[in-house]
């Protein structure tokens, strides 16, 4: 369970026991109170106190019959549902400070330099100070941390030392191809790993489970960029088709565009839903073998509402959990496989901007999508309590 969150008992848990007293507890008035001092005379707690009345009782006896106590209950868990993302999103401070420091010194740490990459053979002491004065990498490198660090926070994100553009115009185009890329992959990777994964658990032991276990077992084993040469390879010998080199827009036109997209989305996809399946596969293997599945059955529903309705809402948390963390990982982890199908996404521009000893486009680069990160889990953290309502924040 992530930090902050916290599993609320389900109804009837907790109490002194699950018969007709339980009942008369929920009753939200007087007698609720009565039953549960009947129930539970006699009995001390750990403390050698007598058995308090708290926790789901007292919350029932308070919320009552007139509707006000639930409109309390919805305001307090809106005012904490708003101090969790506050929470959250302060907690985003530390991480961008250290990624920065981090990603700063890292890259002046690299062999080589950005001044010996633009003069070349042209190089001279007169030269070469002219042009670290110019870039400001004659300053002690703290002066030059803080200045960047400044600027930032300012909104200025720099220039580029190799083209003189500014960072952040060009990195917002390439994001958007990034997160194309990544939402395609994503839908791939849903459409595939869910009923596979499903089917495996319903199936268990039998052939269908065993081949699709030995498929996610590879898809989580073969790298990206080995499953993209190998697609690439069997597409121009088998079919005699190329994937095209230039990127086309969706706005200028869709199908063009999916045509750019779709074979990375695939690849991208299928390692993706690997992952995602087998944790599809144990998570409702777990859920089957609950006893309020076997209720469920007993009292004659259907094999589609018991699996979609009922085991595959409760088997959700871990199957979100990873799926995402992948995406966050899909937005900053696609530079080999847009190397590899010649997409102007910000994988291919960090990577450039790395081999050009690009500094300022690599540390704007790596900040953003740290950032990116941290809200893509907030967002998976703050989906927690819609898919199981015993989640609650505090």
């Amino acid at each position: 369970m992530p930090e902050g969150l916290l599993l609320r008992p389900q109804r009837g848990e907790g109490l002194p026991g699950r018969d007709l007293r339980q009942r008369e507890l929920r009753r939200g008035d007087g007698r609720g109170v009565a039953a549960h001092r009947r129930a539970t005379a006699g009995r001390l707690s750990r403390a050698g106190r007598p058995v308090p009345l708290s926790g789901r009782v007292g919350r029932l006896v308070f919320s009552g019959t007139s509707g006000v106590g639930r409109s309390v209950s919805r305001a307090k868990g809106g005012f904490l549902l708003k101090l969790y993302i506050v929470k959250r999103i302060l907690m985003l401070i530390p991480v961008v400070a250290a990624v920065s420091v981090l990603v700063f010194f890292l890259m002046r740490v690299l062999p080589g330099d950005v001044v010996s990459g633009i003069l070349g053979i042209e190089e001279t002491p007169e030269v070469r100070a002219a042009l670290e004065k110019q870039f400001g990498l004659d300053l002690p490198l703290h002066r030059q941390y803080l200045q960047w660090a400044g600027g930032m926070l300012r909104g200025d994100f720099g220039v580029s030392l190799r083209t003189g553009k500014p960072i952040l115009p060009e990195f917002l185009s390439r994001f958007k191809v990034t997160f194309e890329l990544a939402l395609l992959a994503s839908l791939i990777a849903w459409v595939l790993a869910i009923p596979l994964g499903i089917l495996s658990a319903v199936k268990r032991n039998r052939p269908v489970d065993l081949l699709i276990r030995v498929v996610g077992l590879i898809g989580v084993s073969i790298p990206n960029f080995a499953f993209a040469t190998l697609l690439i390879l069997g597409l121009s010998l088998g079919f005699s088709y190329y994937p095209p080199v230039d990127f086309v827009g969706f706005f200028e036109d869709p199908l063009a565009n999916l045509e750019c997209l779709i074979f990375p989305a695939l690849v991208l996809g299928c390692i993706m839903a690997a992952g995602i399946m087998r944790m599809t596969r144990s998570s409702m293997l777990e859920v089957l073998r609950q006893d309020f599945i076997r209720t469920i059955r007993a009292k004659g529903a259907g094999e589609r509402i018991v699996l979609l309705r009922h085991a595959l809402r409760n088997s959700l948390i871990p199957i979100v959990t990873i799926a995402g963390m992948q995406i966050g990982s899909l937005l900053g982890g696609t530079v080999v496989t847009e190397q590899i199908f010649s997409l102007p996404g910000i994988g291919q521009m960090t990577l450039t901007a790395i081999f050009k000893r690009d500094y300022p486009v690599v540390q704007v680069n790596v900040l953003i999508i740290a950032c990116v990160y941290v809200l893509v889990n907030l967002a998976v953290d703050l989906a927690y309590t819609g898919i199981d309502p015993r989640i609650t924040y505090r």
